[in-house]
């Protein structure tokens, strides 16, 4: 699995926002997500964080390889989890 320059500048954006993530919980949430959606040749993985926020992947397969796009914090009754 690969990031992105985006995806892996991400992690600090987020942190100054108070959402310290790790690169376990965005690989968690591409391998056992609670929702999944294709979008073209994107899919968007989505993982129940906490009781109020789900964590969504944006991600596609390049030669075999999954390579994460971005993700983003949501809040779980916005996207009905």
């Amino acid at each position: 699995m690969k990031f992105a320059k985006h995806a892996t500048e991400k992690f600090g954006l987020l942190r100054t926002f108070g959402f310290a993530l790790t690169q376990d919980q965005v690989t968690g949430t591409i391998t056992a997500p609670d929702k999944k959606e294709d979008r073209g040749s994107q899919t968007i993985s989505t993982k129940v964080l906490d009781g109020k926020f789900a964590l969504r992947v944006v991600h596609e397969e390049r030669k075999g390889i999954i390579v994460v796009i971005t993700f983003y914090p949501v809040k779980r009754k916005d996207y009905g989890l």
